[in-house]
């Protein structure tokens, strides 16, 4: 009787099923993955990788072929988190420290109690005043100004990217659980997470929630959502589409564009290797394209009338199947793909999580590479022309979420 039960559980996910999952994803997380030194405090283990690259700060600075400017840096220093201003040659300018715990403080009794070193900063936007939105990533949204006081704070499950618009609104990824059958959503068998596009003022009031899985359902695509040929729910931890990044049409780069028009949403879904553009008016899927990326990052519009896209190539294997990461562009009136960048066997380029990339006025790519712990930029002709390694020892470096390239022009309060 005993192994009968156990079977059904097995097989139909009854209790203590839940029980005994979380247990073995616990002991992997601690053994496994050997976070225990992160939750005995000993190191921030999460947030550290193995050194690809020799040296720490700037490294490499061809000063004559950069974008020159400030650099805005999201990550680890001394392992506190926060966003660090430095010039081209590494040098601090500002720096802005964010805890979690004196933000969004927990009773020590609760059951969520967590500390800073398990929330990561992952998304952020500057004003010219110092003052700095970003998010805690799956925690809570943020406002600070340039002394590092909070202006206002919204707690709930934001993540990813902030994206600020033409008008000065906030688009921010968001999600919730899903615990009860929605009939409206056919096939959806919760649990399972529901992605948001959130717009926010700049004074932190939510003005929209727009479900992911009610576009695809109103434009006729659900079936995206089923394109492996299983139940969605069976994907990892129920995350269906996985929203990694918002970016909404300029007035300005619409007129590069003759299929959309100022204000439509362009959107990365990771789980689906899908970016798609929403249109502004009707909330209808206008636009979508699934591959050659593979769990790619940060789509953006250009001004050039192309979607710049980081191809992670996810490959489980360091990428030595696949070659590696890589930054794509994309006609999305053609839909050509080249090749903007990717490494070499000198020049190794991998990150099997995250990264971004922002295309400089100058036509160079800055490009975020996550789990190597640097950023660098490179030219149209793909030569690395500068790069920062933020160093936690000698063999590891902290992982780096976000940086963005700044004019100096910009930033009033430094004045």
């Amino acid at each position: 009787m005993v192994f009968i039960y156990g079977v059904l559980v097995g097989n139909y996910h009854i209790f203590p099923y839940k029980i005994f999952q979380n247990a073995k994803l616990a002991a992997e997380d601690l053994f496994v993955n050997d976070n225990y030194k992160h939750y005995t405090n000993i190191r921030p283990e999460k947030f550290i990788h193995p050194a690809q690259y020799d040296g720490n700060g700037v490294t490499i600075n061809s000063t004559n072929r950069t974008f020159d400017g400030y650099t805005l840096i999201t990550s680890m220093w001394q392992d506190t988190s926060g966003l660090k201003l430095i010039d081209m040659n590494g040098a601090e300018i500002y720096k802005w420290l964010a805890s979690y715990n004196s933000i969004f403080p927990v009773p020590d009794s609760s059951e969520d109690k967590i500390t800073d070193w398990d929330v990561d900063i992952h998304g952020s936007v500057i004003y010219p005043n110092g003052d700095i939105v970003f998010n805690f990533n799956g925690r809570g949204l943020v406002k600070i100004d340039k002394n590092s006081n909070v202006i206002w704070k919204l707690k709930d499950d934001y993540h990813h990217s902030v994206y600020r618009d033409d008008d000065g609104y906030l688009w921010v990824p968001g999600r919730k659980t899903i615990n009860d059958t929605i009939d409206t959503y056919l096939l959806l068998h919760p649990p399972y997470y529901e992605d948001y596009i959130c717009k926010i003022s700049s004074d932190g009031e939510i003005l929209e929630k727009l479900s992911i899985i009610e576009v695809f359902y109103n434009s006729g695509m659900e079936s995206i959502l089923f394109a492996d040929g299983s139940w969605t729910t069976e994907k990892n931890a129920h995350d269906i589409t996985h929203l990694n990044d918002i970016d909404i049409l300029s007035s300005n780069a619409a007129k590069r564009f003759p299929l959309f028009n100022a204000g439509d949403i362009l959107l990365s879904m990771r789980h689906l290797n899908l970016i798609i553009v929403i249109d502004a008016e009707t909330k209808k899927i206008k636009w979508s394209m699934t591959g050659p990326y593979i769990r790619q990052h940060d789509p953006d519009f250009t001004n050039d009338g192309n979607i710049i896209v980081f191809d992670n190539r996810t490959d489980d294997a360091g990428g030595t199947i696949l070659g590696g990461s890589r930054i794509l562009k994309i006609d999305p009136n053609s839909r050509n793909v080249s090749i903007a960048y990717n490494g070499d066997i000198d020049n190794p380029f991998y990150t099997n999580l995250a990264g971004k990339q922002q295309l400089l006025p100058n036509g160079n790519i800055l490009i975020t590479h996550y789990q190597g712990g640097r950023i660098f930029e490179v030219t149209e002709n793909g030569e690395i022309v500068w790069t920062f390694i933020n160093r936690y020892d000698d063999d590891e470096v902290y992982s780096v979420s976000d940086a963005l390239r700044i004019s100096k022009n910009y930033l009033t309060f430094l004045r």
